[in-house]
């Protein structure tokens, strides 16, 4: 009975869950050199991969796209495809932490974790949190919208790359390199 209620929880989620049309991930910064440039997934490891700036040409960009449910359209988690000789992997996007630092980094890797992203009504991505702990005691907050994104020298397993990097928690990046940026969500069609 277990297996089988296991099995219809499975199906009836994967009926839920859809994904979105594929659009590009578009940098807009204060610095002209990576204002207007666009996201590429970059090799970070064996079928791992950071999220490197790229140029302004939209030919160097990848197409990314968002598995949501029909209930919440613009959040969820975000996903790339990895293809192979005589493979193809969609891969979602996570946060890699390390004790020794303050910035995240998002990585695309083949498993069940993901961080969730939204897209506000600008196609301004965003993280969404439910817990407030400035204050004592934490208390919940019903979804606050953080735009925490930066561009950064990162390095990851060996690898030195300019890339798109989480800023955890409100004090500024330990990373000089660090500069804040928003990322766009751009539809393929609106090229």
């Amino acid at each position: 009975m277990k297996f089988t209620l296991a099995i219809l929880t499975t199906l009836v989620a994967a009926a839920a869950a859809r994904q979105s049309k594929p659009f590009h991930l578009k940098a807009v910064s204060d610095n002209s050199t990576v204002d207007g440039t666009y996201f590429f997934a970059c090799h970070e490891g064996a079928a791992i991969e950071g999220l490197c700036i790229g140029s302004k040409k939209l030919a160097q960009a990848d197409n990314f796209r968002l598995n949501n449910t029909r209930s919440q359209p613009n959040v969820g988690s975000l996903a790339w495809l990895l293809k192979g000789g005589n493979f193809k992997v969609s891969e979602t996007m996570t946060l890699y932490t390390d004790p020794s630092t303050n910035v995240a980094l998002p990585l695309f890797e083949p498993g069940y974790d993901s961080a969730y992203v939204g897209f506000d009504s600008d196609d301004k991505m965003y993280i969404r949190v439910y817990l407030d702990d400035t204050k004592n005691p934490p208390n919940s907050v019903n979804g606050k919208k953080l735009y925490r994104w930066l561009t950064c020298t990162t390095y990851y397993t060996g690898y030195t790359y300019q890339t798109l990097a989480w800023q955890l928690g409100e004090a500024e990046a330990q990373n000089p390199t660090c500069e804040p940026v928003t990322v766009k969500r751009v539809f393929v069609n609106d090229d």
